[in-house]
């Protein structure tokens, strides 16, 4: 294995970057589920309760044992850890500065080194954050059994048949998750890396996808008519929408929480296709 995968892969940076979103995600469900209101916040002198207060108590954590209500992080997903995964493209700007220059003078190819510099630690993140999801998800299935609430999912009923998401409530939730944590960490990595190679200063890596993510979501959010014609283009819309339903669900409406990524491919391409036309290309 070479120094450059070494740095890639055995990056303890990164895995502490990943270990923060799953304990995140573990603390997010603790207190956003009811869980800490049933077991360390329960107060077992309220009045209303006091003759068995210990079997009140089992009733409603049975009531809060439910994947739908174990998995709803959406508050965590939507703020937290969008910026978890733009931190990872710190890694590829400190490649570009450290690397790219010796790598370009032994006369390699620019725009296949700095594809596979962004292709590897986009993919690596992807994998990190959705490997630590299904850990998260995988605990909270094998505590709590396949029991969910009644809230309506259909997204892929259209693909996998009606009623797919109650039916096979662990495979539902695998592809929740992948286009949640996988496709949207890919996506936005490959987008801080195509920043990286454009800006000067390594906190505009961070500063210039936080400021696309968030305003973006806000100008969207609070603005009625522009709400109503491109919410699907909010950035957020891909983390939070597990509560979508549709009367006749299909194979585009299932793609529908991919809408988010156009805008940002679109800027990829344009920003490689500036990066390897650029005439200075290792002043960096």
């Amino acid at each position: 294995m070479s120094i450059l995968t070494k740095y890639r892969v055995l990056n303890l940076k990164r895995l502490i970057i990943v270990s923060l979103f799953l304990v995140g995600a573990f603390l997010s469900c603790f207190f956003l589920s009811g869980l800490y209101e049933v077991t360390l916040g329960f107060d077992f002198n309220a009045s209303d309760i006091a003759n068995n207060p210990y079997e009140v108590q089992q009733t409603l954590l049975e009531q809060v044992k439910r994947m739908d209500r174990y998995t709803d992080i959406n508050m965590f997903t939507t703020t937290v850890f969008p910026i978890l995964v733009f931190s990872t493209g710190l890694f590829f700007y400190r490649e570009k500065v450290g690397v790219f220059p010796y790598l370009f003078l032994r006369k390699k190819s620019q725009i296949r080194e700095v594809g596979k510099a962004m292709f590897f630690h986009s993919l690596f993140s992807a994998v990190s954050f959705y490997l630590a999801y299904i850990v998260f998800m995988t605990i909270g299935y094998w505590y709590i059994g396949p029991v969910t609430g009644d809230v309506p999912r259909n997204l892929f009923d259209g693909i996998f048949g009606t009623g797919f998401s109650f039916q096979h409530i662990y495979s539902y939730y695998l592809l929740e998750g992948f286009y949640k944590y996988f496709v949207f960490s890919f996506i936005y990595s490959l987008f801080v890396c195509c920043v990286a190679l454009l800006v000067r200063r390594q906190y505009l890596c961070m500063v210039v996808p936080i400021c696309y993510y968030f305003g973006v979501n806000i100008v969207i959010g609070n603005n009625a008519i522009l709400g109503s014609i491109l919410l699907p283009f909010q950035p957020a819309y891909t983390l939070g929408f597990n509560g979508m339903v549709y009367d006749n669900p299909n194979i585009l409406t299932a793609l529908k929480p991919l809408l988010p990524f156009m805008p940002i491919l679109i800027f990829i391409c344009i920003g490689i296709g500036y990066y390897t036309k650029r005439s200075e290309r290792v002043e960096f």
